[in-house]
């Protein structure tokens, strides 16, 4: 796992970065390193992060790369127009 894969996990699951410190017994700041990627997830931490999150399946995994690759093609306008309409700013 990534921290990628993990940022689009709590994303999609709703979870702040520091409820998942806490539920999974390491430091906000260890979080923050996974998903910067300046710090690996070993695999007793991607377990633990399994076992509270739940695996992402491979549907989710598909979704996620289709997004990147929509958003890839996206122009600056564009993608600010989409976070926009998310936040429900416009």
């Amino acid at each position: 796992m990534t921290g990628k894969d993990l940022r689009y996990s709590l994303v999609l699951k709703g979870i702040k970065p520091s409820e998942l410190a806490d539920r999974i017994g390491v430091s906000r700041s260890m979080v923050s390193k996974w998903l910067s990627g300046t710090s690996k997830i070993s695999t007793k931490q991607e377990n633990a992060i399994i076992q509270f999150l739940g695996s992402v399946t491979d549907a989710e995994a598909k979704d996620r790369r289709r997004i990147e690759e929509i958003i890839l093609t996206m122009t600056k306008e564009e993608k600010i127009n989409v976070i926009q309409f998310i936040l429900g700013t416009i």
